[in-house]
This record gives C-alpha cells, sequence and structure tokens, in this order.
C-alpha cells in the first residue's frame, strides 16, 4: 500500500475524509473518493503529486492535491 495524503483548497471539501493509503500508484487524472460528513460519496480529480517524507512517522508519503 502506498501512504498518501490527500488535500484540496476547495472550502466545501474541507470536511471530506480521504484515503490515506492507496493500492496502487496514483496517476494525475485519475479520481479520488472521498466521504463527506453527509456518508456521501465526493470525487475530485489528481491535479498534481508531490513525493514526500513523512518525519514523525519516518515514511515516504506522496502528497496529492485535489481539484474538480
Amino acid at each position: 500500500m502506498i501512504r498518501v495524503k490527500c488535500h484540496t483548497n476547495i472550502d466545501r471539501f474541507n470536511s471530506v475524509e480521504w484515503p490515506e493509503r492507496m493500492a496502487g500508484m496514483p496517476a494525475i487524472g485519475h479520481y479520488v473518493e472521498g466521504k463527506s460528513s453527509l456518508s456521501t460519496s465526493i470525487q475530485l480529480q489528481i491535479v498534481r503529486i508531490t513525493h514526500s517524507y513523512d518525519r514523525i512517522e519516518k515514511v515516504p508519503v506522496l502528497l496529492i492535491e485535489l481539484h474538480q
């Protein structure tokens, strides 16, 4: 599993729970499904992927930026 941190700058999607792990390598243009507080599914598209490192857990992580 690949560790990811998904984020978006669209205010209405800030409370959505996004996945923290993915089974395969994500790519720009793919869609990520999150769960809103109303238990509905939200899908946003990957527009940027940054390879990063989690200094607390000491593991590599992909930072994924999402937009509509």
